[in-house]
């Protein structure tokens, strides 16, 4: 489906719709509650019922400080929607296509239809849905969301436009990374709709602790085929799935290192690994070997009840496979 016929397509379904249920995946980043809150904004004008679907709890301090300004926005989890809310509704997919990374799965086999707008790859896992609005040449969702908007002449209010640089900012790190001309546009839009810039490096800034762990797994990297980097967490620490996207995101800046693995525990349970790549290996199809997925250029995968050292074993055996 091409991009003008989906954003038609999406604003029909919106419309026609009673209730409209925006959802992201979990861990949720700034891309991903960015772009929940430009389709609410959307959908508040469209004179809608509009609710933002998240069941976690936790937060990355980004999405923590978001949140926290939300007075008037209206956010549930799964089990504090009634059966009858279901009845003529959407659901509105958005940073995700897999089931398993969703917020809440159980939510697709209750809602009247569905719509994802994403930029990742699709796989196995994708979501059926009912408009697939799903480009990977996007550099992010709040990309794709802010196109959009845009093609419709909506002019978001200034808040909203900030959550958007702040999510596209973090997707691309800084415009470093998946940055093509639309990206830029689109950013210039945002400002002329009143983004502030310093609101977004506020939103961005690091916590100094998380700061000083990811650089103990910097000191540790191991170069493979002398293009890989990999690095491991300590077993004894619990990472966020940021700090693992962020540690892959540094390593590829330095000189001969075209892509980069990062592995580490997420829970006790469950191990993550972040890929990122500059070269010619897709990382997507790396990490889909093991489960998980991505694109051409940023990929991650959650595997649980192994140790770490299992997957670390697991994901050279795939990067010794690799020629």
């Amino acid at each position: 489906m091409n991009r003008k016929r989906a954003y038609f397509k999406i604003r029909h379904e919106i419309r026609r719709s009673k209730n409209v249920f925006i959802m992201g995946h979990i861990d949720l980043d700034l891309d991903a509650i960015g772009s929940c809150l430009g389709i609410y904004d959307f959908v508040r004008s469209q004179k809608k019922n509009a609710y933002i679907v998240i069941n976690e709890k936790k937060h990355e301090a980004g999405v923590s400080k978001v949140l926290k300004m939300l007075d008037d926005i209206s956010i549930l989890s799964a089990k504090e929607i009634s059966e009858d809310a279901y009845k003529n509704s959407l659901l509105i997919i958005v940073d995700t296509n897999k089931k398993r990374l969703l917020q809440d799965s159980e939510i697709l086999s209750k809602v009247s239809k569905v719509v994802i707008m994403d930029h990742h790859d699709v796989g196995e896992d994708t979501v059926s849905c009912h408009v697939p609005l799903i480009l990977k040449d996007a550099s992010s969702a709040s990309e794709l969301v802010v196109e959009f908007l845009y093609y419709f002449g909506y002019k978001m209010q200034k808040q909203i436009a900030s959550f958007l640089l702040a999510g596209i900012t973090l997707d691309t790190n800084g415009f470093s990374a998946k940055t093509g001309s639309k990206t830029h546009l689109v950013a210039c839009y945002l400002i002329e709709c009143g983004a502030d810039v310093k609101f977004v490096n506020t939103l961005l800034k690091q916590d100094l602790e998380d700061y000083i762990l990811r650089q103990k797994v910097i000191t540790d990297v191991e170069i493979i085929k002398k293009t890989i980097a990999f690095a491991k967490g300590s077993n004894r620490v619990i990472y966020k799935r940021e700090e693992l996207a962020k540690i892959a995101d540094t390593l590829l800046e330095f000189d001969h290192i075209e892509t980069s693995y990062v592995i580490g525990k997420l829970s006790d349970t469950v191990i993550g690994i972040s890929a990122r790549s500059v070269g010619d290996i897709n990382v997507g199809e790396v990490m889909s070997l093991l489960g998980g997925g991505g694109d051409v250029n940023d990929a991650a995968c959650r595997i649980e009840d192994k140790s770490l050292k299992e997957v670390e074993t697991l994901l050279k055996k795939v990067l010794g496979d690799i020629r």
